[in-house]
């Protein structure tokens, strides 16, 4: 079963679909984000990055600051600017 991830930034929705994982830098380390993840709330670290994992592909994309939330097997990321790679 996938995770729901909405990635947004100040001005728009950058991402909203279900995927399979999710690999963002933190202020604390790299987290790896499965379906079913144990509730979190964290930073995410100034220009770092998120890979999206969606059947066998992976998209890149560089975050300028901003914060993680996971719960109810749902993924927010709340970003100051986002930026594909």
């Amino acid at each position: 079963m996938p995770v729901f991830l909405k990635l947004v930034d100040q001005n728009k929705e950058v991402f909203s679909d279900y995927i399979d994982k999710l690999n963002v830098v933190t202020v604390n380390g790299e987290l790896t984000i499965l379906p079913h993840h144990a509730p979190l709330l964290t930073i995410i670290k100034e220009n770092g990055e998120v890979r999206i994992h969606k059947n066998n592909v992976v998209n890149k994309y560089n975050i300028v600051g901003g914060v993680l939330v996971v719960k109810k097997n749902e993924i927010t990321i709340i970003a100051k600017d986002v930026k594909i790679k």
